[in-house]
């Protein structure tokens, strides 16, 4: 008769391993080891089969292992960053952009000690720990001030002594907050946290350090990144207002710099490409596909995930969308290859990857950044670097877009990148090929299936200019021809006419004619004055709102549809 296997779960404590508790069933046990190594006091868990490792020693039959980092010590080299953002007030160093470039700065002392940089601002005993560390903070300061400055010695002293002042400023303030009584958001929950703090404030500012700090002490003794992302993500999932909620969004962010924890989240991927793409829908609120099974591992992993896609979809989190998008950003242009096949294969994954992150009808995703990116990956694949390797780049790029639409948003965006100046030329000529040269919509609008597919198209091309950086006269020259096109196209087609059909309902076509001047439809020019002469005329016949609901009878139908008339004319600008 074979004997119930039994499960051992053992625990470090200041360095010696004993067995704290035993149980019929992995998955307890397991999840018993998960809680335990949360304790401040228990630095390893694993859980082991009955009979195995009594005494301390690794066992083929251990079915879970974890630990935390053993202590600080042991040297701790400052990261290297290729740009910093300009921080003009201390409080510049709270946000993510800042936090982000401190990230990198302190990859390695943030690893070992499983901190993130929020929860250092926020706790006076981090604070100190780090400023302690030999010449790593004026290392890092030294390392940004000469970013900042371009190399000038003399206007980096003076960078390197403002940086300084705000990190003691910041350390000043968190020992000063030290000593205030806090409760633990754990016990309160989120909410319950934010009304108690605000009560203990004088300002809405105070109010919001003191949260962090709060939230802070809880997850400080928190020795694992999934741990920290399991709890922070949780009381957010958790919260019904915003200030909790941006408040834990910094922990968040701060903790998805981990590429272990986010490749975790994102399961197992076959390739770069396919891992992007996962971060992208991630990101995006849905959950990436995870071979999750109950009472495991991968299952709480899996289950987090959702809770993190959920908030991604209800816009609650942009710190931490920030962080991805910037992982997204470095992968794409760093040198691991997208794909595990043969070198043609990198071609074809970036244009997969390229028409995900240039929609037609918004922004690319990511910005200039994401846009320089690109070029880097592009340049790389054709193997030509240099200026001229950046210009065949964008061309190259423009053509794996194909549609005008997507390739505006593009050209726009590398415009305003630091590519942008090197490129300069070829984004013009690009410009002028898709817009000055063109004669009609349709080449503007070549997968458009009607008049108002075309003139939208259009008109999201004219508003992508409109709002871009390029230089104002050469910006409103090329808005300017689009409304030509736009002008064009109604009159040539005569649009008005056919919408104003006598064998429609006059209210059909009062509201197709009014839609037409809607700002999606039209943007403002000469193309939607013409138009709209033309419908003001119309409105002001006699008696308009009798005949146009003369075919209803029943008094709250002709009322409703007035509304819905009205609310029209109200969105496309008439009073």
């Amino acid at each position: 008769m074979s004997t119930p296997e039994l499960f051992e779960l053992h625990v470090r404590r200041d360095g010696r391993w004993g067995i704290e508790e035993t149980s019929k069933s992995e998955a307890e046990a397991i999840e018993t080891a998960k809680r335990k190594i949360r304790l401040p006091d228990i630095d390893g868990v694993r859980v082991v089969r009955e009979g195995d490792n009594r005494f301390g020693r690794l066992s083929v039959n251990t079915v879970f292992s974890q630990e935390k980092p053993r202590g600080d010590s042991g040297p701790v080299v400052v990261g290297r960053i290729d740009r910093a953002p300009a921080c003009e007030e201390r409080d510049a160093l709270y946000g993510v952009p800042a936090r982000q470039t401190m990230a990198k700065l302190f990859k390695g002392y943030l690893a070992k000690l499983v901190v993130t940089p929020t929860e250092v601002m926020h706790n006076a005993r981090e604070m100190k720990r780090v400023m302690d560390r030999d010449t790593l903070v004026s290392t890092a300061i030294g390392r940004v001030a000469n970013l900042q400055t371009g190399g000038d010695q003399a206007a980096a002293k003076g960078r390197r002594d403002m940086l300084s002042g705000f990190v003691d400023e910041i350390a000043t303030r968190a020992r000063d907050v030290e000593k205030v009584a806090l409760p633990s958001i754990a016990k309160l929950g989120p909410d319950g946290l934010a009304e108690d703090v605000a009560g203990k404030a004088r300002t809405n500012a105070e109010a919001d350090y003191l949260l962090r700090v709060a939230i802070s002490r809880d997850l400080v003794n928190e020795r694992t990144w999934f741990g920290k992302l399991d709890s922070t993500v949780g009381w957010a999932t958790s919260s019904a207002r915003p200030k909790p909620i941006a408040a834990l969004d910094d922990f968040i962010a701060d903790t998805l710099n981990d590429a272990a924890l986010v490749q975790d989240l994102l399961g197992p991927q076959p390739d770069l490409v396919a891992a992007l793409k996962a971060l992208l829908e991630l990101i995006d609120g849905r959950v990436p596909h995870q071979p999750a099974k109950p009472d495991t591992a991968i299952g709480e992993v899996g289950a987090t995930a959702g809770k993190l896609a959920a908030l991604f979809e209800q816009d609650k989190l942009p710190g931490a969308r920030s962080i991805l998008l910037d992982r997204v950003r470095n992968e794409l242009a760093g040198p691991n290859p997208l794909t595990r096949g043969p070198a043609a294969d990198e071609g074809n994954a970036l244009h997969d990857l390229v028409l995900r992150l240039v929609p037609a009808a918004q922004d690319l995703i990511g910005g200039p950044d994401m846009a320089e990116a690109i070029v880097e990956r592009q340049s790389r694949i054709a193997n030509r670097g240099g200026v001229a390797g950046r210009r065949e780049a964008v061309e190259a790029v423009c053509r794996l877009l194909a549609e005008p639409a997507r390739q505006v948003r593009f050209l726009v965006a590398v415009q305003e990148s630091s590519t942008g100046p090197a490129v300069a030329e070829t984004v013009d000529d690009i410009l002028d090929r898709l817009i000055v040269k063109a004669e009609d919509l349709a080449v503007l609008a070549p997968k458009a299936n009607s008049d108002s597919e075309r003139l939208s198209a259009a008109t999201g091309i004219f508003y992508q200019l409109d709002r871009s950086r390029l230089e104002p006269r050469r910006r409103d020259d090329l808005t300017r021809h689009i409304d030509q096109l736009l002008l064009r196209h109604i009159r040539d087609t005569n649009l008005i006419a056919r919408l104003d059909a006598p064998e429609r309902a006059l209210r059909e076509r009062a509201e197709l004619l009014i839609s037409l001047c809607l700002p999606e439809i039209l943007p403002p020019g000469e193309a939607a004055m013409a138009t709209r002469q033309i419908i003001v005329d119309y409105l002001r016949q006699p008696n308009f709102e009798e005949k146009v609901v003369a075919d209803l009878t029943d008094a709250v139908a002709r009322a409703n549809a007035l509304r819905r008339l009205f609310d029209l004319m109200r969105r496309a600008g008439f009073r």
